[in-house]
C-alpha cells in the first residue's frame, strides 16, 4: 500500500515535470517563432536594398553613357518628373549625412555603392545563417514536444 503511494506521488512528479517543460519547450518555440519573423523581414530589407543598389549602379552606367546637352527626366517625387537638360555627366553630388554634399567621379560613386553592397549581402548572408540556425532549433524543440 505504502509502495503504491510512493510510486503514485513518483507519477504525479514526472507529469507535472513532463507538464512543466512542455510549457518550456512551447515559451521557447514561441520565441523562436517571433525571432524567425524579426529575422525574415530584415532578410527582406536587405533584398530590396540590394536591388535598390544595384539599380542606382545601373543608372550610373546608364548615365556614363549621355552626352552634355542630353534630354533627361529628374524625379522631383514617387511618379513626378521634370524636363531637364544634362549639363556635367562626368561627376555626381553625394549626400554623405548631415546636409553635407560632395562631388565624386561615377566611377568613384559606383564603387562607393558597390562596397555599400557588398556590406548589404554580408549582413543578407549572416541574417540567413541565423534563420536557418533558429529553424534547425524549432525543428527540434518540435520533435522534443511530440515525444
Amino acid at each position: 500500500m505504502i509502495k503504491m503511494a510512493e510510486d503514485k506521488k513518483k507519477t504525479e512528479k514526472k507529469e507535472q515535470k513532463n507538464e512543466k517543460s512542455m510549457q518550456e519547450i512551447y515559451l521557447e518555440m514561441q520565441m523562436i517563432d517571433q525571432q524567425l519573423k524579426q529575422l525574415q523581414e530584415q532578410a527582406q530589407s536587405f533584398e530590396n536594398q540590394v536591388l535598390s543598389v544595384k539599380e542606382v549602379v545601373q543608372n550610373l552606367d546608364d548615365f556614363l553613357k549621355m552626352k552634355p546637352g542630353s534630354k533627361i527626366f529628374v524625379p522631383l517625387q514617387n511618379g513626378i518628373f521634370i524636363e531637364a537638360q544634362l549639363g556635367e555627366s562626368k561627376k555626381v553630388k553625394i549626400n554623405v549625412g548631415s546636409n553635407t554634399v560632395v562631388e565624386k567621379s561615377i566611377q568613384e560613386a559606383k564603387e562607393m555603392m558597390e562596397k555599400q553592397l557588398n556590406a548589404i549581402e554580408m549582413y543578407r548572408l549572416e541574417t540567413s545563417s541565423q534563420i536557418e540556425q533558429l529553424t534547425r532549433k524549432l525543428q527540434e524543440l518540435e520533435k522534443e514536444a511530440q515525444k
